[in-house]
């Protein structure tokens, strides 16, 4: 049986990967649900990331979207809420609310995807700016894929040779 979570410990911070239904309070401590951190969209298949073709080389990761968050419980689950108002094949338009553009975006690939096959990972790097985590996630993703994640419409604030992370993270969730 597939685990509803994992942890993997990183320096200054932790990241939790979990399925998309789960109930935040449910597997996520209290303290990182009320902290600030970064979290990603997951593409999963049969309980392993989703290869996705990009512009440089597949991404094996499966990451679709890459947001930040000030309370990590509020952002997560406006992102929760998004995909599971947005994925019924019967809307004849998206629900926007909590990720405005996002609604939209999955809205209009929404048949091409199984709620199964989502999961989040949650950055908390309590000691970093959220602002300059995102960035470094989504500067990190582009110099290795020569192009932003499905689902985001924007790059970071930072470049990413301005930042100085006190937490040690990646975008290889293979390897976390």
């Amino acid at each position: 049986m597939e685990k509803a979570w994992e942890h993997s410990f990183v320096k200054g911070g932790v990241g939790v990967i979990i399925h998309l239904e789960s109930k935040l309070s449910e597997v996520i401590s209290t303290e990182i649900l009320v902290s600030k951190g970064c979290y990603a969209l997951l593409w999963y298949k049969k309980g392993k990331p989703r290869s996705i073709p990009r512009l440089k080389e597949k991404d094996k990761s499966g990451i679709l979207y890459i947001g930040k968050a000030d309370k990590i419980k509020s952002r997560v689950g406006s992102l929760q809420k998004t995909i599971l108002n947005n994925s019924s094949s019967i809307l004849k338009e998206p629900i926007i609310q909590g990720h405005q553009t996002l609604s939209k975006k999955f809205f209009r690939i929404r048949d091409n995807f199984e709620i199964d096959d989502f999961k989040i990972k949650i950055w908390n790097c309590p000691d970093d700016d959220p602002e300059e985590v995102e960035s470094f996630l989504l500067e990190s993703y582009v110099k290795q894929y020569a192009e932003l994640p499905p689902l985001n419409g924007q790059y970071g604030k930072y470049e990413l040779d301005g930042i100085d992370l006190k937490c040690n993270i990646s975008i290889d969730l293979l390897n976390p």
